[in-house]
Protein backbone atom coordinates (compact mmCIF):
# COMPACT_ATOMS: atom_id res chain seq x y z
CA UNK A 1 0.00 0.00 0.00
CA UNK A 2 1.36 3.48 -0.73
CA UNK A 3 -0.16 7.05 0.50
CA UNK A 4 0.30 10.12 -0.25
CA UNK A 5 -0.60 13.65 -0.08
CA UNK A 6 -1.70 16.10 -2.43
CA UNK A 7 -2.27 19.89 -2.29
CA UNK A 8 -5.06 21.40 -3.77
CA UNK A 9 -6.68 24.94 -3.97
CA UNK A 10 -3.69 26.49 -4.07
CA UNK A 11 -3.71 28.03 -7.92
CA UNK A 12 -7.87 28.74 -7.59
CA UNK A 13 -9.68 31.52 -6.77
CA UNK A 14 -13.17 30.58 -5.17
CA UNK A 15 -16.78 32.13 -5.36
CA UNK A 16 -18.56 30.33 -2.63
CA UNK A 17 -22.57 30.38 -3.20
CA UNK A 18 -25.54 28.85 -1.88
CA UNK A 19 -28.38 26.79 -3.99
CA UNK A 20 -31.24 27.33 -1.43
CA UNK A 21 -32.34 31.37 -1.17
CA UNK A 22 -32.66 31.79 2.80
CA UNK A 23 -32.88 34.52 4.62
CA UNK A 24 -31.57 32.45 7.50
CA UNK A 25 -28.42 32.43 5.90
CA UNK A 26 -28.36 35.60 5.04
CA UNK A 27 -28.58 36.41 9.10
CA UNK A 28 -25.94 34.23 9.74
CA UNK A 29 -23.52 35.67 7.21
CA UNK A 30 -24.73 39.31 8.02
CA UNK A 31 -26.59 40.28 4.84
CA UNK A 32 -29.55 41.81 3.47
CA UNK A 33 -29.43 41.06 -0.05
CA UNK A 34 -27.54 38.63 -2.68
CA UNK A 35 -27.21 38.22 -6.32
CA UNK A 36 -28.70 34.79 -7.74
CA UNK A 37 -26.45 34.34 -10.71
CA UNK A 38 -29.46 33.07 -13.55
CA UNK A 39 -26.26 31.61 -15.87
CA UNK A 40 -23.30 30.03 -13.74
CA UNK A 41 -21.56 28.97 -16.77
CA UNK A 42 -21.96 32.82 -18.87
CA UNK A 43 -20.81 34.35 -15.13
CA UNK A 44 -17.56 32.23 -15.02
CA UNK A 45 -16.83 32.80 -18.57
CA UNK A 46 -17.00 36.43 -17.52
CA UNK A 47 -14.68 36.83 -14.60
CA UNK A 48 -11.91 34.58 -16.00
CA UNK A 49 -11.50 37.18 -19.22
CA UNK A 50 -10.50 39.20 -16.07
CA UNK A 51 -8.10 37.18 -14.45
CA UNK A 52 -4.35 37.21 -15.40
CA UNK A 53 -2.72 33.88 -15.79
CA UNK A 54 -6.34 31.96 -16.05
CA UNK A 55 -5.58 28.07 -17.19
CA UNK A 56 -9.28 26.10 -16.47
CA UNK A 57 -12.50 26.92 -14.17
CA UNK A 58 -14.85 24.34 -12.81
CA UNK A 59 -17.84 24.94 -10.55
CA UNK A 60 -20.32 22.54 -8.73
CA UNK A 61 -22.13 21.70 -5.35
CA UNK A 62 -20.13 20.92 -2.31
CA UNK A 63 -20.58 17.70 -0.47
CA UNK A 64 -20.38 17.19 3.03
CA UNK A 65 -18.18 15.02 5.19
CA UNK A 66 -16.66 14.41 8.61
CA UNK A 67 -13.65 12.62 7.14
CA UNK A 68 -11.46 15.29 6.01
CA UNK A 69 -8.73 13.39 4.33
CA UNK A 70 -9.92 12.10 1.01
CA UNK A 71 -9.39 8.43 0.69
CA UNK A 72 -8.67 6.19 -2.66
CA UNK A 73 -7.60 3.33 -3.71
CA UNK A 74 -5.95 3.38 -6.65
CA UNK A 75 -4.39 0.47 -9.14
CA UNK A 76 -1.51 2.36 -10.65
CA UNK A 77 1.57 1.12 -9.56
CA UNK A 78 4.20 3.46 -8.80
CA UNK A 79 7.29 1.43 -10.05
CA UNK A 80 10.15 3.90 -10.82
CA UNK A 81 12.51 4.61 -7.76
CA UNK A 82 13.38 7.77 -6.11
CA UNK A 83 15.36 10.02 -8.59
CA UNK A 84 18.12 11.27 -7.79
CA UNK A 85 18.90 14.69 -9.55
CA UNK A 86 16.86 17.72 -9.07
CA UNK A 87 15.61 17.41 -12.44
CA UNK A 88 14.21 14.11 -11.92
CA UNK A 89 12.72 15.03 -8.37
CA UNK A 90 10.71 17.72 -9.97
CA UNK A 91 9.48 16.14 -12.92
CA UNK A 92 8.59 12.76 -10.54
CA UNK A 93 6.78 15.29 -8.13
CA UNK A 94 4.84 17.05 -11.12
CA UNK A 95 3.98 13.54 -12.37
CA UNK A 96 2.67 12.05 -9.01
CA UNK A 97 0.98 15.21 -8.50
CA UNK A 98 -1.03 14.88 -11.75
CA UNK A 99 -1.88 11.06 -10.83
CA UNK A 100 -3.20 12.01 -7.39
CA UNK A 101 -5.38 14.77 -9.23
CA UNK A 102 -6.25 12.22 -11.46
CA UNK A 103 -7.18 9.90 -8.83
CA UNK A 104 -8.99 11.75 -7.16
CA UNK A 105 -10.73 13.98 -9.53
CA UNK A 106 -12.28 17.22 -8.51
CA UNK A 107 -13.56 16.14 -5.04
CA UNK A 108 -11.31 17.99 -2.83
CA UNK A 109 -11.86 21.35 -4.25
CA UNK A 110 -15.60 20.43 -3.34
CA UNK A 111 -15.41 18.72 0.18
CA UNK A 112 -16.52 20.41 2.89
CA UNK A 113 -17.49 19.81 6.78
CA UNK A 114 -20.81 18.12 7.49
CA UNK A 115 -21.41 21.21 9.60
CA UNK A 116 -21.85 23.28 7.35
CA UNK A 117 -24.52 20.90 5.05
CA UNK A 118 -27.08 23.73 6.02
CA UNK A 119 -25.13 26.17 3.40
CA UNK A 120 -25.93 24.02 0.20
CA UNK A 121 -22.51 25.21 -0.46
CA UNK A 122 -22.04 26.00 -4.80
CA UNK A 123 -18.81 26.69 -5.77
CA UNK A 124 -16.95 28.29 -9.15
CA UNK A 125 -13.55 27.44 -9.08
CA UNK A 126 -11.12 29.45 -11.41
CA UNK A 127 -7.70 28.60 -11.57
CA UNK A 128 -4.48 30.44 -12.60
CA UNK A 129 -1.07 29.50 -13.19
CA UNK A 130 1.13 30.39 -10.25
CA UNK A 131 -0.17 30.71 -6.74
CA UNK A 132 -3.29 33.30 -5.97
CA UNK A 133 -3.94 35.97 -3.96
CA UNK A 134 -5.37 35.82 -0.50
CA UNK A 135 -7.93 38.14 -1.82
CA UNK A 136 -8.84 39.71 -5.09
CA UNK A 137 -11.09 42.28 -5.82
CA UNK A 138 -12.55 42.09 -9.54
CA UNK A 139 -14.30 44.78 -11.61
CA UNK A 140 -16.20 42.65 -14.02
CA UNK A 141 -19.32 44.41 -15.65
CA UNK A 142 -19.48 41.83 -18.12
CA UNK A 143 -20.37 39.86 -15.47
CA UNK A 144 -23.87 40.93 -14.35
CA UNK A 145 -25.69 40.36 -17.11
CA UNK A 146 -25.43 36.80 -15.60
CA UNK A 147 -27.33 38.01 -12.40
CA UNK A 148 -30.11 39.42 -10.64
CA UNK A 149 -29.81 41.46 -7.60
CA UNK A 150 -31.81 40.42 -4.87
CA UNK A 151 -32.79 42.34 -1.51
Amino acid sequence: MMSGIALFGGEAYVLSASLVESRDLMNMFGYNGYFKINDPAGFGIAISSQLAGFSRGFQGPCFYSDSRPIKYASEKPVLEPWPETEEEKEKWGDESQQMMHEETKLDPYFVKATRYASQNEYRLLWCISGNVDNYIDIKCPEAIKFCTKIT
